[in-house]
């Protein structure tokens, strides 16, 4: 026959769903900064790129048209 284990051998899993998920809340904002910070360098070397590949070409739009 089976028996259950005594209730004090038992983990409480609600105490551990509570601090699983606080957590998760701090990790998150965390995440979410990467992703931000990882989005504004990609959007200045973007411009970065453009702002030095625009003029070049100007420059040789106007040697072709002369």
């Amino acid at each position: 026959s089976y028996s259950l284990p005594d209730k004090a051998a038992i983990p409480n899993w609600r105490v551990m769903l509570a601090e699983a998920r606080r957590r998760k809340q701090t990790a998150q904002p965390a995440g979410q900064r990467k992703i931000v910070k990882r989005a504004v360098v990609t959007a200045l070397l973007l411009g970065l790129a453009a702002a030095i590949a625009y003029p070049l070409l100007i420059g040789q739009r106007k040697r072709k048209a002369l």
